[in-house]
């Protein structure tokens, strides 16, 4: 049984739909194409005003190695890494689905089933609930 065949299915369907969302869309979708850009955030006064027509954009602030070496090296950095974050996320729930493909469902069921019984058994036998709990 292939990681294909979990697309559809509960817990790895949404595990491989994350996937394709961390991975694709996140980086597609309205959040980079939204009003936010297309604003008066943007037009507004903010940018029209003297603070840009000063003369700390006159400086040699500006032509000095920070925007020349410094500054541009740490805006590829994050880029990189946020994006290589990404694959690396991507390939975990390939794993996952890659194990669960292995495994079978039915194991990775039952071992959350009985993880999420225990858990509600410990809670309510915290609480002064059901102490005679068979986990």
């Amino acid at each position: 049984m292939g990681a294909a065949s979990f697309r559809g299915a509960g817990f790895f369907g949404a595990a491989f739909r994350a996937t394709g969302f961390f991975a694709t869309t996140f980086f597609a979708t309205c959040l980079f194409a939204t009003d936010f850009f297309a604003t008066d955030f943007f037009a507004t006064d903010f940018f029209a005003t003297d603070f840009f027509a000063t003369d700390f954009f006159a400086t040699d602030f500006f032509a000095t190695d920070f925007l020349a070496a410094a500054f541009f090296a740490v805006v590829f950095f994050a880029t990189g890494f946020f994006f290589a974050a990404t694959l690396l996320l991507a390939a975990f729930f390939a794993a996952v689905l890659r194990a669960a493909a292995f495994f079978g469902a039915g194991f990775f069921a039952a071992a959350l089933r009985r993880g999420l019984l225990a858990a509600v058994a410990m809670t309510s036998s915290c609480a002064g609930g059901n102490r005679s709990s068979r986990f």
